[in-house]
């Protein structure tokens, strides 16, 4: 079963191809994932809180027809990967070098956006890793300003939910901890929803493709001092798509700086059966490169 996992087309279109010297030792590169499951819960932010908080940095929020910054959240657990099983959690802005103001307000714009918007990137703001290679690879070759965690990710099948808590492996403060319900199909009215907003042609075109492009933005860092465009890949044997429901899921940030930007969860995508790779960052972070899209 594991050489079929590796076997897919992506891995083939972008294999390893070389062995890479980090302050853990020789580790193999890109970074693949080979299997696990993921959840994405997109949403809203305060604009103006979020401006606020990527001060410094060379691109800008991309904010919706309400003046709400576009923000999500991931929640991972790779159970066969290139760099080990491990953990994450991500927190992510969506950016673009120029203002971008013009995306209809709505619980599924992350959506809508990542489909139709080439010129719109995902900037992994906060990132926590549960093992130090993986950490290490993310800080040191991709740029990421990666933590590590102490962190718990537990799918309960009989209670119908995922709960997850993450603390900061350094400072043993908390980062974030939820619950998700667990979805058995796609929820048609959201399905539906999206479909009307991006159409059909490119609804199929996005099923039917055998991957995924993503345009990934490394925070500035002294490692790496300006926001560079990475490009991933991602395609998953089953992707399901729902409206956040507060009646059964919630998230809870741990403290500031998270927690002052009012985040809003609009929905949810589960992942499973999850296949990535991400290469290393590009040194033209103004460049479209091909239309994103959710994995």
């Amino acid at each position: 079963m594991t050489g079929a996992k590796r076997e897919h087309i992506l891995f083939h279109d972008f294999p390893l191809q070389a062995k890479v010297k980090i302050s853990t030792g020789v580790v193999p590169a890109p970074y693949h994932i080979y299997d696990g499951y993921g959840y994405f819960v997109g949403g809203s932010a305060d604009f103006h809180a979020v401006r606020q908080l990527l001060t410094g940095q060379q691109v800008r929020p991309v904010q919706d027809t309400h003046v709400r910054a576009l923000m999500g959240i991931w929640v991972c657990d790779f159970t066969e990967a290139s760099l080990a099983p491990h953990h994450e959690l991500q927190i992510s802005f969506f950016v673009a070098p120029q203002p971008v103001a013009d995306i209809p307000a709505h619980p599924l714009s992350i959506a809508h956006l990542m489909l139709t918007r080439p010129d719109v990137a995902m900037l992994c703001f906060g990132l926590w890793n549960n093992t130090e290679t993986v950490v290490a690879y993310n800080r040191e070759r991709l740029g990421l300003d990666a933590r590590l965690a102490q962190s718990t990710i537990v799918r309960d099948n009989t209670g119908g939910s995922m709960r997850f808590e993450v603390h900061d492996g350094a400072t043993s403060r908390p980062v974030m901890n939820g619950s998700l319900r667990l979805q058995r199909r796609n929820q048609m009215h959201a399905t539906w929803s999206l479909m009307r907003l991006v159409g059909l042609k490119t609804m199929l075109a996005n099923l039917s493709a055998p991957y995924t492009p993503m345009r990934v933005v490394n925070p500035v860092t002294p490692m790496l001092p300006q926001n560079n465009v990475a490009m991933a890949y991602a395609k998953s044997q089953t992707n399901l798509l729902r409206y956040y429901d507060p009646a059964t899921d919630n998230l809870r940030f741990g403290g500031a700086p998270f927690d002052q930007l009012d985040f809003r969860p609009t929905y949810v995508q589960q992942m499973e059966g999850f296949r990535f790779v991400y290469l290393d960052p590009s040194a033209a972070p103004t460049a479209p490169a091909q239309s994103s899209a959710p994995v």
